[in-house]
């Protein structure tokens, strides 16, 4: 994220600034009144000429850098032209405090017009370097806060886009329990990560899933054209089989290489208490049936959908049974760079939850996964329960 990487850190470091403090005092205490700030900073230079003036030569020492300090601080209280007129001022003063000095001395008066235009121009130079830098941190302040600005707008899209792709609540399925997680690798970007649930008929219902390549509205765009092609084939025709065929043809329609893994699972709950089970596999991961201990994958990958007109696309059967559970998933399960999760690692993971009620079982499995380091790609997964897990 852009903000994240580059902006970010220059926000915390402008916040932490000693400037920047001293900004928002000066806002607080002169913001609208800089005249405010000129008196407490020409007050000061009249004082120290008065005492420069009348103390013994003793106590004299560099009077022109304390006043050149006094012109700095009016250019930060009060702005560069603040600063300007106090520079002005305290010329005048030096003037005064030279003129008298070098008069003692009997130096020749081209000196002390030497003396007093350096002291002019050093002090001139300064107010608009502390002016400049005074705009500078602010406006980078203000592009800083327009930014977070754009970001949370950005994740405001974004997340909105997002839940326009995924079902709003979980299906009340009868005979089954329903869980799934989306888990976005940036809040600000928009994944091609989906899933989604549908009824064809009291006792058939559909559950799928999918990874769009890429991320972005194009991949957002393809997510959606698999969501409801997925669903419109359903009610057309039924067969798992066939729907991914007809996505296949839907996405080769759209002239365009982004290639899509989809997985469609038919359940009929009409022979309660087992679920009948057909799946279909379009180049995705298999789902993994969970009967205690014993983990198996569920039907054959096959073909990658977007890529070419024939697919080689099969469609496996199975029962569920009360206690039975299974685990569909993308692959930013598996795939995180420097923490990948291989087959007997995900495996042992999921025994070792399999134990929780489902809810808990994905929140386990949520914070488990969002914990691994490395850059992670987008997640989703989906739990299934048949009724009667103890």
């Amino acid at each position: 994220m852009l903000f994240e990487r580059t902006y970010k850190p220059l926000g915390v470091v402008l916040r932490s600034s000693s400037v920047v403090r001293l900004q928002d005092w000066r806002d607080a205490r002169f913001g609208g009144r800089p005249w405010r700030a000129a008196l407490v900073i020409v007050v000061p230079i009249v004082l120290l000429t008065a005492v420069i003036v009348v103390a013994d030569d003793s106590v004299l020492i560099l009077p022109s850098a304390w006043l050149l300090l006094l012109v700095a601080a009016a250019a930060m209280l009060g702005g560069w032209r603040i600063g300007v007129a106090s520079s002005v001022i305290a010329t005048i003063a030096l003037a005064l405090v030279v003129t008298e000095r070098d008069a003692e001395l009997g130096l020749p008066e081209t000196r002390t017009i030497w003396t007093v235009a350096q002291f002019l121009v050093a002090t001139v130079g300064v107010s608009m370097a502390v002016g400049a830098t005074d705009r500078a941190i602010r406006e980078m302040r203000k592009a800083t806060r327009a930014l977070a600005r754009n970001e949370q707008r950005a994740v405001q899209v974004a997340g909105t886009l997002q839940r326009s792709i995924l079902p709003a609540a979980p299906p009340d399925i009868p005979g089954l329990q329903v869980v799934a997680r989306y888990l976005p690798a940036d809040v600000s970007e928009i994944g091609g990560d989906f899933y989604d649930w549908y009824r064809a008929d009291d006792d058939c219902w559909f559950l799928q899933i999918g990874d769009v390549c890429g991320k972005g509205p194009a991949a957002a765009s393809r997510a959606l054209l698999a969501r409801y092609t997925l669903r419109t084939a359903a009610m057309l025709d039924g067969d798992p089989t066939r729907m991914l065929g007809a996505l296949n043809t839907a996405i080769l329609d759209e002239d365009d290489e982004r290639y899509t893994t989809a997985a469609v699972l038919r359940f009929a709950t009409n022979r309660r208490p087992a679920i009948t089970v057909d799946a279909s596999l379009g180049g995705h991961p298999p789902p993994l049936v969970l009967h205690g201990d014993d983990i198996t994958p569920f039907g054959r990958p096959g073909s990658l959908l977007g890529l070419f007109d024939r697919v080689d696309l099969t469609c496996d059967h199975r029962h569920l049974h009360p206690g039975d559970r299974m685990f569909l998933y993308t692959d930013g399960v598996t795939d995180c760079p420097g923490a990948q999760l291989d087959e007997p690692q995900l495996h042992m993971l999921l025994r070792e939850l399999n134990r929780l009620p489902l809810e808990d079982f994905a929140s386990g499995l949520e914070e488990r996964l969002l914990s691994r380091p490395g850059v992670r790609d987008d997640i989703a997964f989906v739990l299934i329960a048949v009724d009667g897990h103890a």
